[in-house]
């Protein structure tokens, strides 16, 4: 297995495609590649039905899989809101690879139909591995991933939403020849591959854990039998100054996984938006389904709690033995990180490769991102999930 990567800032389309691909074939001694991703910047996305037939006698027999974003990034290199290409090839020996383009009209089946959801997806791999990547405005990412995690518990998805258009029909999404502006594309790697993921939603709780006593799908009417608006005062009032200000626009709520909890701690819950109050009730609406008596617990959010966060998430995949024999890796990062939230370019692909070393990488910052935790797979906001491929043997 090996894999290649690179980035082209070049203002022309062809340009830019020709500077990748000279770049990447060089790295892989001229040898076809089976597999590649390719993240667009907008200023290139109305050119991209281009892409494929430019890139045809290159490619050979690869297939060929990306879509169009506000950003892009390739070996420690952030590229956002200018005109730029990312280019991640792999040549995959004794690797399987499957590929659908998933619409919404699929996606009407039980979350608990396992064998639905198998039929529906069609994927016929031992073992499969899977990387989604979809449009915003046209397909329920949620429901396709736990679709995903019904037919193929325990297999690692990752994958991230695209981004950069205005409108519905202002993605791209490219799988082979085509070019999708809806729905999803579905990768499954099966064979002498492993996908290992890294997310890290980078924020901390503050406060204490509460009990959900009264909701109604995603209106949060009481915490602990008290108004949540209360529980937010009294919380404000303990807070540092510091935290005082990010309380004012940097607030989330964080829902802890499943399972028995003797304590919560960062990296246990799955953080979700705070959408607004209801100033008559002081009832909050959350970007989730909530369920009665499960745990919630409020989170703060800034540059210093998101990089602390990674390099916690980092240090973990390192001691856990998962970046041995690494070969390459994707990067999906929310629009909302990056030197917007940095103050400088290049901050979070920078702290992959000085813990996971000097991959090939390629990504994009997207309007969401896809990853397991705790053994579910997510869709998460605000958060950078990698994507780490090595071989199996």
């Amino acid at each position: 297995m090996k894999w290649a990567s690179a980035v082209s800032r070049e203002s022309r389309l062809d340009d830019a495609l020709d500077d990748v691909v000279e770049q990447v074939a060089r790295e892989l001694d001229q040898i076809e590649p089976d597999l590649v991703f390719v993240f667009v910047g907008v200023a290139h996305a109305a050119e991209a039905n281009r892409i494929a037939a430019r890139l045809k006698p290159w490619l050979g027999a690869a297939l060929l899989v990306g879509c169009s974003a506000q950003g892009v990034a390739a070996d420690g290199h952030e590229v956002e809101g200018e005109p730029a290409i990312a280019l991640l090839a792999g040549v995959l020996p004794d690797v399987e690879i499957e590929a659908r383009h998933v619409t919404q009209d699929w996606l009407n089946i039980s979350v608990a139909d396992a064998a639905g959801w198998r039929a529906l997806l069609g994927v016929e791999l031992a073992d499969p591995s899977f990387v989604v990547i979809s449009d915003p405005h046209s397909v329920a990412t949620d429901a396709l991933v736990r679709g995903l995690d019904v037919a193929h518990p325990g297999a690692t998805k990752i994958g991230g939403i695209a981004s950069g258009g205005r409108a519905p029909g202002g993605h791209v999404l490219l799988l082979g020849d085509d070019v999708y502006r809806h729905g999803a594309i579905v990768l499954a790697l099966g064979g002498n591959v492993q996908l290992e993921a890294v997310v890290a939603q980078g924020c901390k709780p503050v406060g204490e854990p509460h009990f959900v006593t009264a909701c109604h799908e995603h209106l949060l009417r009481e915490l602990d039998g008290t108004s949540p608006r209360d529980v937010l005062t009294r919380l404000y009032e303990k807070l540092s100054a510091h935290d005082r200000e990010l309380f004012s626009h940097a607030v989330f709520v964080g829902l802890a996984l499943p399972g028995e909890h003797r304590e919560l701690h960062t990296g246990d819950f799955v953080v979700r938006n705070l959408l607004g109050l209801d100033p008559d009730t002081g009832a909050l609406w959350i970007g989730a389904d909530l369920q009665p008596n499960s745990i919630l617990q409020f989170h703060l959010r800034d540059a210093g709690t998101s990089a602390a966060d990674l390099e916690r998430q980092l240090q973990r995949f390192v001691q856990r033995g998962r970046a041995a024999r690494a070969a390459g890796a994707l990067m999906f990062s929310c629009v909302g990180r990056g030197a917007g939230l940095y103050g400088r370019p290049n901050h979070d692909s920078t702290a992959f490769r000085r813990h996971a070393g000097d991959l090939p990488m390629a990504g994009f910052f997207g309007n969401g991102e896809i990853g397991p935790i705790a053994g579910a797979t997510w869709v998460h906001g605000h958060t950078s999930a990698f994507g780490v491929f090595r071989p199996r043997r």
